[in-house]
């Protein structure tokens, strides 16, 4: 497949948003998946695409779970719990 959006910068975030898709959406033997940017000045997208999707929840546990007991997302719910004890007193 061949994407491209006229801007490089649109190109950038729109990988970053499929990159970490990537690995859920087969196991790697099966998988051939190859997306191209495309930096003309017209904005582009063609390709063939045919597949299957299939989600298997056992494997978003592990990321979750890491992102759950991040220490950003600990003081973040730190902070607000702290912020609502405050208010209530």
């Amino acid at each position: 497949m061949r994407v491209g959006l006229g801007d490089p910068a649109d190109i950038g975030l729109l990988f970053a948003l499929i990159g970490p898709v990537m690995p859920f959406l087969a196991p790697s033997s099966v998988k051939r998946i190859a997306v191209r940017p495309d930096f003309s000045d017209s904005a582009v997208c063609e390709g063939f695409m045919q597949g299957a999707l299939r989600i298997q929840p056992i494997k978003l546990v592990v990321p979750l779970e890491r992102f759950v007991f991040s220490l950003p997302v600990i003081r973040l719910v730190t902070k607000f719990i702290l912020r609502r004890w405050k208010l209530k007193k």
